[in-house]
């Protein structure tokens, strides 16, 4: 299901979904979501999350969230249900900044297979890696002719397998001018595939 995330009225809604979820008598709840991050779409997703249960994320390699900006829905919900003596998990699958064309299969497989885990269920995801491989294919096909986007995925390579890598990102003029140019690029290539 799509929607707009509420932007009035968060307490009450919290407070419907606390009601649902007590009339349905569950012991845990998930709430999954994703953010653009300065990371290459050719490497493994990360996950980042906050938890009641942090040991378990942990034992995942989910990474603690050390966002600091304005909260959204999903933060105050965690908050309501935690207090109300709820389990609740929030997890976030860092996507490519430069690739914001939906799905993201890459992230979806990595959030269901945590979500696996972590639920104790094994989930077939093997649709979800064989279009998350193919969705690299076609990134690389985009970018392949532009030598800045090359130089600059190569850097976020680097970054990512020394594990310095930001959470959320914040594009200075140093880093990457044409970011925007690149995902108009990369989308439209996108588009243009045929249909399979």
């Amino acid at each position: 299901m799509l929607s707009h995330e509420p932007n009035y009225r968060w307490k009450t809604f919290c407070k419907n979904i606390f009601d649902i979820i007590s009339s349905l008598k569950c012991e845990e709840t998930y709430t999954f979501g994703s953010m653009m991050a300065e990371v290459p779409h050719t490497r493994p997703t990360r996950l980042t999350g906050i938890g009641t249960e942090r040991e378990r994320l942990d034992a995942l390699e989910v990474l603690p969230s050390n966002y600091e900006g304005p909260t959204g829905v999903i933060g105050v919900l965690h908050e309501y249900l935690t207090q109300n003596n709820l389990s609740s998990t929030s997890l976030w699958a860092t996507i490519p900044h430069y690739v914001s064309q939906r799905p993201q299969p890459a992230a979806m497989n990595e959030l269901l297979n945590t979500f696996g885990c972590l639920i104790g269920i094994d989930i077939d995801t093997s649709d979800l890696a064989s279009q998350a491989a193919q969705w690299v294919d076609h990134v690389n096909e985009a970018i392949a002719e532009d030598d800045t986007a090359l130089e600059y995925v190569t850097e976020l390579e680097m970054r990512y397998d020394s594990g310095d890598f930001a959470e959320s990102y914040e594009l200075s003029d140093e880093d990457f001018p044409t970011a925007d140019a690149l995902a108009d690029e990369v989308e439209k290539f996108l588009r243009d595939q045929p249909p399979e």
